[in-house]
């Protein structure tokens, strides 16, 4: 999804809502991302509501959803792509998504690897990338397919936890509509650069996302310098959203001000 722009112009950025405005459901989490001056929201699990009322939701409010995730699987579960014995249930999980994916109008679906189970990494991945392969077909020319590796502090037993693992695998798929989700955050949590990282994956990466490292807050503090971040996006040509997906450390609205911080310009606000 290309948008254009400084990275630093509002119209760039995304507000993800899984964790932001926490007491509200989703469909007013969306009204709330639309009254402080965001034109794009992202979600992760929006299967408990109704994809119709969203889309109006969406349709009220101006607002595109960006991306949201293939559901989880199973409770305890963060995906099927890669899990033995469990293709038949993936590829189920997968055309659900893409069918509220079209419905929602969202560019983006992020599918979930899954856990590594007790066979050697390798056949994992190996079928990861033939689970890829299979919902590329699927998603046709209308939808892109997000691989995103999660770092191993918090998600120890996750199949993917480095970028170059991910692209790695992208690059065996193959396919156009695979992409990769560059997660600052996460990258920086494996003590990676997300700056050198994102110069060396520029080619792949269809979504942007970040927060503070470490304690996944607001991204004003913490380790990642996100002035140089945001300059390195406009060097390396990136021209799609910035998706902000943070726990707040306390209330949603105050936590916002790391926009101003980072000199995002262009937010108007209906306060």
């Amino acid at each position: 999804m290309r948008v254009g722009g400084s990275a630093r112009d509002m119209a760039r950025q995304s507000l993800n809502l899984g964790w932001t405005f926490p007491r509200l459901a989703l469909p007013d989490r969306i009204r709330a991302a639309a009254c402080v001056g965001f034109r794009y929201v992202e979600c992760h699990f929006p299967y408990e509501h109704d994809a119709a009322e969203l889309a109006g939701v969406l349709r009220e409010t101006g607002l595109a959803m960006v991306a949201m995730n293939v559901p989880r699987g199973g409770e305890g579960r963060l995906g099927l792509a890669s899990v033995a014995g469990a293709d038949a249930a993936f590829r189920e999980d997968l055309v659900r998504a893409l069918d509220w994916s079209r419905i929602l109008e969202a560019p983006f679906v992020h599918v979930l690897a899954g856990d590594l189970g007790p066979e050697p990494r390798a056949a994992a991945e190996a079928r990861l990338a033939e689970n890829l392969a299979w919902a590329a077909t699927e998603a046709g020319t209308e939808t892109t397919l997000l691989v995103e590796p999660l770092n191993s502090h918090d998600r120890p037993d996750y199949l993917l936890s480095r970028i170059d693992q991910a692209a790695r695998i992208i690059g065996e798929v193959g396919r156009p509509n695979v992409r990769l989700l560059f997660d600052a955050y996460h990258v920086a949590m494996m003590e990676d650069d997300p700056v050198a990282q994102l110069a060396r994956h520029a080619g792949i990466i269809a979504h942007v996302q970040v927060a503070g490292v470490p304690g996944h807050h607001e991204p004003d503090e913490g380790i990642v310098d996100y002035e140089a971040f945001y300059d390195a996006l406009d060097r390396t040509g990136y021209a799609g959203l910035i998706g902000a997906e943070y726990v707040p450390r306390g209330d949603t609205l105050a936590g916002l001000a790391w926009l101003g911080e980072l000199g995002i310009v262009g937010r108007e606000t209906l306060a």
